[in-house]
């Protein structure tokens, strides 16, 4: 009966350690969005451009 007190503990929040894994794996995940919509936008921007020289 001992040994059940031991281990009971009530979990009234999360550790920091939990809190940067998950703050860690939201960063990679936002960079691998980010960076094709980037890339998107600025290829974008350079063919209005250049349709921009060309009507000149």
């Amino acid at each position: 009966m001992k040994n059940n007190f031991i281990f009971k503990h009530e979990h009234k929040g999360f550790t920091l350690t939990e809190i940067l894994i998950t703050l860690g794996i939201i960063g990679v995940v936002a960079t691998m969005t980010l960076s094709p919509l980037t890339k998107k936008y600025q290829d974008k921007i350079m063919l209005t451009q250049v349709k921009e020289l060309m009507q000149k």
